[in-house]
């Protein structure tokens, strides 16, 4: 499956990296020229609207400097002077009030006010003219003339925005050169400048918009964010500092709205009208004809790359396939299945190499069952020797006569109880039938006394585990029933022997055949005892059952006994001690 996968990549990799590449530098180069003709294309469009906008609003700001010369030649006729504001609200319908103040921040006379300006809306007038006079200069205009901008406040007379423009009026000739005493006010109406942002859009989903010289929103082409923060003038940093540096300057960029659409916009001061402009559109409308390039690409790429998946995959498959079946018969060889032949049709060098195996397969199959045959004999006479130690036990202990061999046979079904393998079972089967071969140690009086044994007697007894492991030692096909043979007296407390072993320290196969052993030993007749009945025998395995047997091993026991229901009757005996 790694040589199927490695060969699909590979060929997947050589053909579709090279166009990914050039689909990636293509896009790229084909962005940065988009957004520069989007750039180029706002900045054009910007200059048109900046030379409505001066057309707009440089007529009003002509027309208030007029008056203002005009009511210095009025000169202290307050009458003369009030004409001047009505004829100037006359001729300009978009200015709302107008009125002479003194250096203090009062009305020189009555301001004029166009029919239905209210409180409200002089109030914010009122305070454009004192943050006027609050500056140490009005702010520079052009050369030679001094102007004030207001930043940009609600019409309510109208329902948009306005601001106000401040001109000082001349002195008279007899002090031309002192600063002048008082100055003209009018508040202009932005209506014809938000007429001109919404229309002034840059594609289908542009905006434009100006502000005024505190970045405040004074018209825009969504006319919801007239008088709105400035949140658009965050990423234009040159245009802020144009505005509040009073200097003329242009450039482009991108900046986020307040929806977070990326806009690529053009920008320019116009310090004379104390505005800022701004127009662009969103980049995604930039980009769409390259989105729609990239789509069309990316359809066609995947159509592709699907074409050169399933050419590759039938490739690297016809390569893989065959390699595969060697792989699988290597496999099955392994697992002892001699004889296996892959099916594998193929003219090329990977046919010939399923053609040895095969050969070679066949030639195995013929070793393996000569080798069969040989194990076979071979175990049969490991059987032999160890019935034959098993007979030799019988043969010291005939109390004991059988013994091991229903110890042997019990051991292996609490084995299957248990769920183990076939190699665990032979090695319980091993264990049970060699676990008192020690005995062959013990002296044939102590063996067969009929009376209880002393200490000495018990101590001699105690020590067949291990010189039953001892006679084992050094036999191969032995070694994993050693265990059996020198733990079987160990209890799942730690008190048995000979290494006082317990719980799960002592070997499976030696707790197994301990239960087995103790099983046994209750229900056959000993020269200290007298076979019990099933009962009793039940009853004892309880009572063992986490002393001496490990209580799974125990439950296991019985339920093995139960099921093929073992009744041993005889008397009971005295006691049920004794070393079995």
């Amino acid at each position: 499956m790694r040589l199927f996968r490695n060969i699909l990549l590979l060929m997947l990799f050589t053909s579709a990296a090279p166009t990914l590449l050039v689909g990636f530098m293509l896009a790229s180069s084909s962005r940065k020229q988009l957004i520069n003709d989007s750039m180029e294309l706002a900045g054009e469009r910007l200059e048109r609207i900046q030379v409505q906008v001066i057309a707009a609003l440089g007529a009003a700001t002509t027309e208030v400097e007029e008056a203002a010369r005009k009511a210095a030649l009025a000169g202290d006729s307050t009458a003369s002077r009030q004409e001047v504001l009505r004829e100037l609200l006359s001729h300009r319908p978009d200015l709302d009030i107008a009125g002479i103040w003194d250096a203090s921040g009062e009305p020189s006379g009555t301001p004029e006010r166009r029919a239905g300006v209210g409180s409200a809306q002089f109030a914010e007038h009122r305070a454009s003219i004192l943050a006027a006079f609050a500056q140490p200069s009005l702010r520079a205009g052009p050369p030679g003339v001094d102007r004030f901008w207001s930043s940009g406040h609600l019409a309510p007379a109208r329902g948009g925005a306005a601001v106000t423009l401040v001109v000082p009026i001349p002195n008279s000739s007899s002090s031309p050169t002192a600063a002048p005493r008082l100055r003209l006010a009018a508040e202009i109406s932005l209506d014809a400048l938000q007429s001109l942002m919404a229309a002034a859009r840059v594609g289908p989903r542009g905006v434009a918009f100006a502000v005024d010289h505190t970045g405040r929103i004074v018209a825009h082409s969504d006319p919801a964010r007239v008088l709105a923060d400035g949140r658009e003038l965050a990423g234009i940093n040159e245009l802020q500092q144009a505005l509040a540096g009073n200097y003329a300057m242009a450039g482009s960029t991108e900046f986020k709205d307040p929806h977070g659409r990326a806009v690529i916009a053009a920008y320019t001061a116009v310090p004379d009208l104390g505005l800022g402009l701004v127009a662009g559109q969103p980049r995604e409308d930039a980009l769409a004809s390259l989105n729609r390039m990239s789509q069309t690409g990316l359809l066609a790429g995947i159509l592709s790359f699907c074409l050169t998946v399933v050419l590759s995959a039938w490739f690297a498959r016809s390569i893989t396939k065959p390699v595969a079946e060697c792989v699988r018969g290597a496999l099955d060889i392994a697992r002892g299945r001699f004889g296996r032949q892959v099916d594998v049709k193929v003219r090329n060098e990977i046919g010939e190499l399923a053609y040895t195996f095969n050969h070679m397969s066949r030639e195995l199959r013929s070793y393996d069952s000569e080798n069969q045959r040989l194990i076979a004999a071979l175990e049969a006479g490991y059987l032999d020797t160890i019935r034959s130690l098993a007979g030799a036990i019988d043969a010291k202990d005939p109390y004991t006569q059988g013994h091991n061999q229903r110890v042997a046979e019990l051991a292996v079904e609490i084995g299957r109880e248990l769920q183990l393998g076939d190699h665990e079972l032979k090695m319980i089967s091993y264990g049970g039938l060699l676990h008192d071969v020690g005995k062959i140690g013990v002296p044939e009086a102590v063996l067969r006394k009929k009376t209880p044994l002393t200490d000495e007697e018990k101590d001699i007894v105690r020590e067949h585990p291990v010189i039953g492991a001892e006679i084992i030692r050094g036999v191969a096909f032995l070694a994993e029933a050693e265990p059996a043979i020198r733990s079987h007296h160990e209890r799942w407390d730690g008190r048995g022997y000979p290494d006082r072993l317990g719980g799960e320290a002592i070997p499976l196969v030696a707790r197994i055949v301990n239960a087995a052993d103790t099983w046994d030993a209750c229900t056959s007749t000993r020269p200290y005892q007298a076979a019990m009945r099933f009962d009793q025998v039940v009853a004892i395995m309880e009572t063992l059952r986490g002393n001496q047997i490990d209580p799974t091993i125990c439950d296991a026991l019985l339920s093995v006994v139960r099921r093929r229901g073992d009744r041993t009757v005889a008397a009971p005996p005295e006691q049920a001690s004794g070393v079995a």
